[in-house]
């Protein structure tokens, strides 16, 4: 049981997965949420996350994070799992 909980602390404080990251699945996996059709998730959390990292590179002068896209859909395909099963 220690073992599980040491990993959970990791993953939770961002040593596993980057906090970025797990924000980006986490508001792509809520906005897919908001759309009745599974097509319309995926591309509005695709145009969000692409808007996002845009803003990012442009606006804040940080680089653009293709993998921050990729959380991103991942949590939308997270969500779309959910409402299969």
């Amino acid at each position: 049981m220690d073992k599980f909980l040491q990993f959970l602390a990791k993953l939770t404080n961002g040593e596993i997965i980057e906090v970025d990251k797990m924000l980006h699945f986490s508001f792509s996996f809520i906005i897919a949420s908001f759309f009745m059709n599974p097509y319309y998730s995926v591309v509005a959390v695709l145009i969000v996350n692409i808007l996002k990292e845009l803003f990012d590179k442009y606006q804040k002068k940080t680089r653009f994070d293709i993998y921050d896209i990729l959380a991103g859909v991942l949590g939308a395909g997270f969500y779309l799992l959910t409402q299969i099963l």
